[in-house]
């Protein structure tokens, strides 16, 4: 900016100061303060001269700190009368919110070198004095408490600032990630759609970093907000069911907090399904007796439940848009995990018609937990079986009193007596304990065949899927469930230690051989001890089509009724069923090879004879006279 000077008197002085200064220096005139939640961008104009502010950093409290600087600049179309130019220079200042002024050129210019933050309204700000704030924020919105304006005059005379009051509170968003806000502090947490994430991201992790943002020692200070319909299990849904389940209210520790810190709250569909809420806001769960309208004055005719049962009977033959619509429609727990049929070896319309099937009836009325022992605790005498809620066993039929303990002793020897009505399948271990303590359960199904005694037939009757302390623990559990039903077991020889115990305690008649090798063919151990290797491709494949086959025919609606296979978890672990990584699956195993054990004449050795024709050339004679002769 150029100044004319028209005032003679004092120019020598003035003029001969400023020439000096201009060729030592090139200062700028401008006011800088730092505010603001992120960096932006202010403009100041003087005449021709531009000036820039940036506005960063992020509130905390309320800092009543005056940030003053000033730098005098000069260009080479004029020069600055410091003298005259004072005035305007100050009247700039006094608009300018939180900036100071100084008689003194040299004092302006320490005061320059004092840069200091100061914090105050998300806004952009101009030397007109004019501030907008920004209304459309892309990343944070935030109510901050607005700074108060404090010159050097209050300083002087010793005014209080004013105290004004504000929400001071700000808003924002983070992309999904392990770490994201890892190291904040929050009083709100809010997730949306955290049964999605998938792959690298992780819902768990997430959770275990940002548990402690809401916390403060043992102090709680913030809340968290999870809500989510669920992905596939392979989608992020396995992640979100695991922390669902981790967040029962029911099972708490010492401290009365769920592991995960959570409570879990599942809201069925009809609850809040548009269309059927009813001018009152209460929910039309029912097909209406009297005329009911919704809040916009439309009619409804059918009750939610009803409009839901008939969505699903036009997707009967659509297994994944059935399992799609479930689980974005959920009215149970189970519906809400479904996994994609697609990937699903099995017919998951039939497994999850039986689980459904299962929830209505109430199947614990149906399955008994306990365990079994031996009467007086002396071993190989009878086995009793005793309800116990914390048991390992789960059943859902009892033999008669005629067919309990049927063990059948030959020569020394025992052999299973209800052998004719069913069999089990045992998935084993050998090793008691893991460093990770994430080993493989051990799993035991029993299964009945087609029979005329007093027995089911074709039904799962028993489901053991745990993990003892020890693996002798697991064994006498196996032995005492063979002891008490007599029957055989068909079980894995790669891991023998199971068999061999067997043997040691006279049941290697209980062991079945495996039924695709004649006896002879076996080898020396598999005549030993029994069982079957579980590790071919051809026992893979037979294993895996004798549950397809079973599912089929005994699992869901049949027809006639639905079918009689009341362990869920068992149910649960044919749906995620790999054939490819059935390290996972113990109950998909056991189960598998008593079903294999119940149908053994299935895999027997076809051998063929093939009958070779045999020339059997007779001489004819001429029995003429009295002596024969060869007929030529």
């Amino acid at each position: 900016m150029t100044i004319l000077i028209q005032n003679l008197k004092g120019v020598k002085k003035v003029f001969g100061f400023l020439i000096k200064t201009s060729l030592l220096i090139l200062l700028v005139l401008t006011t800088c303060t730092c505010s603001g939640p992120k960096l932006m961008l202010g403009q100041q104009t003087l005449g021709s001269q531009t000036d820039y502010s940036l506005y960063s950093g992020k509130l905390v409290n309320q800092m009543f700190v005056v940030t003053e600087c000033a730098i005098l600049r000069t260009d080479g179309q004029g020069f600055l009368s410091w003298p005259q130019a004072k005035r305007l220079i100050k009247l700039q200042y006094q608009q300018t919110p939180d900036s100071a002024f100084y008689q003194s050129l040299v004092r302006m210019q320490k005061r320059c070198l004092q840069i200091r933050s100061y914090p105050s309204q998300l806004t952009i700000r101009s030397s007109s004095n004019q501030s907008r704030t920004v209304d459309r924020p892309k990343t944070e919105l935030a109510y901050r408490v607005p700074a108060s304006k404090l010159t050097r005059k209050k300083l002087d005379e010793g005014i209080a600032s004013e105290e004004r009051q504000g929400l001071d509170t700000t808003i924002d968003w983070k992309n999904t990630g392990d770490n994201s806000y890892d190291g904040e502090k929050l009083k709100l947490l809010v997730h949306d759609e955290s049964g999605k994430w998938e792959r690298p991201d992780n819902i768990l992790n997430n959770w275990r970093v940002t548990k402690t943002c809401l916390r403060l020692g043992k102090r709680i200070v913030g809340k968290c907000m999870m809500g989510s319909t669920s992905n596939a299990l392979e989608k992020g849904g396995s992640n979100f069911k695991k922390l669902y389940y981790a967040s029962d209210v029911r099972e708490r520790n010492r401290n009365g907090q769920t592991s995960s810190g959570l409570y879990s709250l599942f809201i069925p569909m009809e609850w809040n399904y548009e269309g059927f809420i009813d001018a009152y806001g209460v929910p039309v769960f029912d097909t209406p007796s009297e005329e009911t309208v919704d809040p916009s004055g439309e009619l409804i005719t059918t009750g939610v439940i009803e409009h839901w049962e008939n969505e699903v009977d036009g997707l009967k033959s659509d297994q994944d848009g059935l399992n799609e619509y479930y689980r974005q429609f959920p009215r149970t727990e189970k519906h809400a995990f479904r996994d994609e049929a697609k990937l699903s070896l099995y017919n998951l319309t039939k497994i999850y018609e039986q689980i459904d099937f299962n929830e209505e009836v109430r199947n614990k009325s149906l399955v008994t937990r306990g365990s079994f022992q031996w009467r007086g605790d002396v071993k190989d005498t009878m086995v009793e079986f005793k309800p116990n809620n914390n048991g390992r066993f789960y059943v859902s039929w009892i033999p008669s009193m005629n067919l309990q303990n049927n063990v059948i002793i030959k020569n020394g020897l025992k052999y299973p007596g209800n052998e004719h009505i069913g069999a089990f399948g045992c998935d084993s271990y050998d090793i008691s304990g893991t460093v990770d303590k994430r080993g493989s359960n051990g799993s035991l199904h029993g299964l009945t065949k087609f029979n005329m005694d007093n027995a089911p037939s074709n039904m799962f009757f028993l489901e053991y899927i745990a993990r003892p302390q020890t693996a002798e623990i697991f064994f006498e559990d196996v032995l005492m469930a063979l002891h008490f039903y007599g029957m055989p077991i068909l079980a894995e020889n790669n891991k023998p230690r199971l068999l061999y115990y067997l043997r040691r305690r006279g049941y290697r008649n209980f062991s079945i051989n495996r039924p695709d090798k004649a006896y002879n063919k076996l080898s020396v151990t598999e005549k030993e001890i029994g069982g079957i290797p579980n590790s071919s491709e051809d026992i893979k494949q037979a294993h895996a089509a004798s549950i397809e086959t079973y599912i089929e025919d005994h699992v869901g609606y049949t027809g006639e009724g639905y079918g009689q296979m009341y362990f869920q978890r068992t149910l649960e672990d044919w749906a995620r069923f790999n054939i490819n990584n059935r390290t996972k699956h113990d109950a998909t195993i056991s189960s598998g090879l008593a079903a294999m054990a119940c149908n053994k004449n299935k895999y027997s050795p076809v051998y063929r004879t093939q009958k070779k024709k045999v020339q059997l050339s007779f001489n004819r004679y001429d029995n003429n006279g009295s002596i024969s002769k060869i007929i030529k």
